[in-house]
């Protein structure tokens, strides 16, 4: 059966500085992977690099926008991890 994964942002860590005003710099993130039976969620943390020149303020950012950047960051290997790590929990015996 196909596993749908769903990525999420469950909080924001920002702080401000002389040029900028709420800067997001930690993202707690979370995916669930969902077999159409069962469901299972993997959280954590991802920390961004300092804006240099395309700064969102943190009244116009949306989730899309925000989990493209925990993607960036994490890079499709971790990508691969962690819904790995949901489908091989999701296919376990043991679990269904």
């Amino acid at each position: 059966m196909a596993i749908t994964y769903t990525w999420s942002v469950a909080q924001l860590t920002a702080f401000s500085d002389d040029t900028y005003q709420d800067i997001v710099h930690i993202v707690d993130w979370q995916v669930t992977g969902d077999d159409g039976i069962n469901q299972v969620a993997i959280t954590g943390s991802t920390p961004l690099a300092r804006p240099d020149r395309a700064f969102t303020p943190y009244a116009d950012l949306t989730e899309e926008q925000v989990l493209t950047w925990v993607q960036s960051s994490l890079g499709e290997l971790r990508i691969n991890e962690v819904q790995g790590a949901i489908a091989a929990t999701l296919t376990t015996k043991d679990y269904q």
